[in-house]
């Protein structure tokens, strides 16, 4: 209550108008859930307005805590804070503040609940709110993907039917879409659907998703991992010193022996992450789910992994510094997305080039090191268990995905003794 006071003696001081949340506990449904109101503050004047939010009084609270574990509650979070945004911005927008200007404004842009673009781009309005651009531009995909294939600026979630899915699918996969690609769509689509349920929007009835309806294609799981030979020639790989192709060699075999870590945690890596003889960091993946209990990973540092950080580390070595010149302070989130976004594109150009040159028949790449690393422990007799760990997994099933499989010649060799009688 004080808040509020405070907040309407600021906007009569300064003659502007804000908006903020309520979460409306003199009304509840049926459901049990009390809903969230929009509530504008101009002068001492308020109103609030419905927003198609609602939640328990525990759903709530939990809302109010900086970190969220509950996936879903966090997706329908930063749906309901884009919309708070929303309403600053076209308050902002405004020259002279009126109730009545900002209805008008407001409300014809706000977007129809049962449409699922629309719902989309809120989502993906609330993912770019969060720093969470590469999660963004991935339902920004799917979202193109399906205006393209209806052809329509609007699409109900009751016309979305699980035999039209099975035509998405069936198109998708004639134009030569992977089976991956189309799972990722699917995906993205589901959630979407799950927020809409969360919120009414739809019933189970409405809802495609299920064994009896429509079930998400899995993706073959290509094994990614390299021999062991292969693996040595690109680490005895001479490339011209301090070239594109000499960078390209040497981020790919410091992410091999660092545990595997990606070039995107790489990018990130500063000299105060170095301590004694370990590196520690944190996978950027796990960071964002905003999980209480972040898993910390320790590589230990050998001399191969020290020679690379002296040939290519930023000069001072001030612990605030980034190790590699990837990133630069101050830059935006979406400028290090895209930096690090093109510096994997050019590494990966440069490896597939030392492929040929070393004449070997496998695609190289900067995420291959990763499961190389794994599929190398796992045939030196390393544990699942200290895989799991060494990669930062969240569990043993994940570990066993980057695990490849057994090689040629061990297959051979016991195929052999089915015949020894």
């Amino acid at each position: 209550m004080v808040q509020i006071l405070v907040q309407i003696l600021l906007n009569v001081i300064m003659n502007t108008a804000t908006a903020n949340l309520l979460f409306d506990k003199r009304v509840t449904k049926k459901n049990g859930k009390c809903p969230v109101k929009l509530t504008v503050y101009y002068l001492v004047q308020k109103r609030r307005y419905d927003i198609n939010f609602e939640y328990t009084k525990e759903e709530w609270d939990k809302i109010k805590q900086p970190k969220l574990r509950d996936d879903l509650l966090k997706q329908s979070k930063g749906l309901l804070f884009s919309v708070l945004e929303r309403a600053n911005k076209t308050i902002e927008s405004m020259e002279e503040f009126s109730f009545t200007e900002f209805e008008e404004l407001f409300f014809s842009k706000k977007n129809d609940v049962k449409d699922i673009f629309s719902m989309l781009q809120q989502y993906i309005d609330s993912l770019n709110l969060e720093g969470r651009i590469n999660t963004a531009m991935t339902y920004r995909s799917t979202k193109v993907a399906f205006e393209e294939f209806t052809g329509k600026k609007r699409l109900l979630f009751s016309e979305v039917t699980p035999n039209l899915l099975k035509s998405f699918e069936k198109k998708w996969l004639s134009d030569n879409k992977s089976i991956t690609t189309v799972g990722i769509y699917m995906r993205s689509l589901r959630t979407i659907f799950n927020i809409a349920k969360s919120r009414n929007v739809i019933t189970e009835k409405h809802y495609p998703f299920s064994k009896h309806k429509y079930q998400i294609p899995a993706s073959v799981n290509v094994k990614k991992a390299i021999s062991k030979e292969d693996i040595k020639k690109i680490y005895q790989y001479k490339a011209q010193r301090l070239s594109a192709e000499h960078f390209a060699k040497d981020i790919w075999v410091f992410s091999y022996l660092c545990n595997g870590i990606n070039l995107r945690d790489i990018a990130r890596l500063k000299y105060e992450d170095v301590k004694g003889d370990s590196i520690f960091f944190l996978r950027q993946k796990t960071i964002q789910t905003s999980r209480a209990n972040q898993k910390q990973i320790s590589a230990v540092i050998i001399p191969e992994i020290k020679k690379i950080i002296k040939t290519w580390g930023n000069k001072p070595e001030q612990p605030d510094q980034y190790i590699f010149p990837i990133l630069k302070p101050g830059m935006s989130i979406v400028q290090e997305v895209e930096r690090v976004r093109q510096t994997i594109k050019t590494t990966n150009k440069y490896l597939r080039r030392i492929a040929e040159t070393l004449k070997l028949e496998i695609d190289i790449t900067t995420y291959s090191a990763r499961h190389s690393f794994a599929t190398q422990l796992k045939s030196s007799g390393a544990s699942t268990e200290f895989i799991s760990e060494s990669l930062g997994h969240s569990s043993l099933a994940v570990t066993e995905n980057y695990l490849a499989s057994f090689p040629q010649e061990e297959k051979k060799k016991w195929a052999n003794k089915l015949t020894e009688f």
